[in-house]
């Protein structure tokens, strides 16, 4: 059962996240926001530190249970390595590219170029679960189905294939929300030449 403080911090932080998508994280102000909350500017400093902190929170938010299910799919037991890595794939993409996580990406671009904004935002969220997906790489390499790499380097380069195609173009509007059909054969193009690369011979 929430207590009034947390439904007072999740109200805040829905406010928030309206007056952010509305005029951007640099435009918008702690007071801009207490003024719509309906509170003084004092009152949210007392629930967030900082406009950062409060962005940060939303942001987390918003990707946090997509996240946890994203990365829990990557055990051992639960089909060939193949299978968890294209499930995987699919369920990447189809959170990078909703709008939600399109437009709170642009607002931390924009903002991370005048604060400290995106390292506070990696090391709380994709540091942890690029962490996750090194390890499950890493027991791939131990049972040999994978050549042994740096599984760091090894989660981004799987990373980075399964954005090639369509994250940018997403994030800057030159091309629509991919349907599921797209997102299955772009996740399987980005495995397959993953495994070419870290597979033995």
């Amino acid at each position: 059962m929430r207590t009034k403080s947390e439904e007072k911090r999740q109200s805040i932080m829905a406010i928030a996240a309206e007056v952010f998508r509305e005029v951007g994280f640099e435009q918008a102000s702690m007071a801009q926001i207490a003024a719509r909350v309906g509170g003084s500017k004092t009152t949210l400093y007392n629930y967030f530190p900082s406009k950062e902190d409060l962005f940060v929170n939303i942001m987390m938010q918003a990707a946090e249970a997509d996240m946890t299910a994203l990365f829990g799919g990557l055990q051992l037991g639960q089909g060939s390595m193949e299978e968890t890595l294209l499930r995987f794939g699919q369920r990447f993409l189809q959170l990078v590219c909703t709008d939600e996580m399109l437009a709170l990406r642009r607002l931390l671009i924009t903002a991370a170029g005048c604060s400290d904004i995106g390292q506070q935002f990696y090391a709380k969220g994709p540091q942890r679960g690029m962490n996750q997906l090194a390890l499950y790489l890493q027991q791939m390499m131990e049972q040999g189905q994978l050549c042994q790499e740096d599984p760091q380097i090894a989660a981004r380069h799987l990373k980075g294939l399964l954005e090639s195609e369509m994250l940018e173009l997403c994030t800057l509007r030159v091309e629509q929300l991919p349907t599921p059909q797209r997102i299955e054969a772009v996740a399987q193009r980005a495995v397959r030449v993953f495994l070419r690369g870290y597979q033995p011979t």
